[in-house]
């Protein structure tokens, strides 16, 4: 299970980043993800709604008349729950 949780991680990461303009700051940050499987294996719930969000990403959600998709606001909770951080830096 693990493993393919993780290569769906990859796959939506991919697409987020050539599809969806996915800032490098946040993709370094996943990237850790994905090469250290077995260190984060215990958060799969946090990781599919990760993966929800890549899936779901847009650079410019929640702007308009009918907001919808995330953005990398909701992927820096994400990432902050996963990883144990405070803060994600975008510089």
């Amino acid at each position: 299970m693990s493993s393919a949780l993780f290569e769906k991680l990859a796959e939506a990461t991919r697409s987020a980043r050539t599809e969806k303009d996915l800032p490098d700051y946040l993709l370094v940050h996943i990237e850790t993800l994905i090469a250290n499987p077995d260190h984060y294996k215990a958060f799969t719930k946090e990781i599919e709604i990760l993966i929800e969000q890549l899936q779901d990403f847009d650079l410019f959600a929640q702007t308009g008349y009918m907001p919808r998709g995330y953005t990398a606001f909701h992927l820096e909770g994400s990432l902050k729950k996963i990883l144990g951080l405070d803060k994600i830096s975008s510089r």
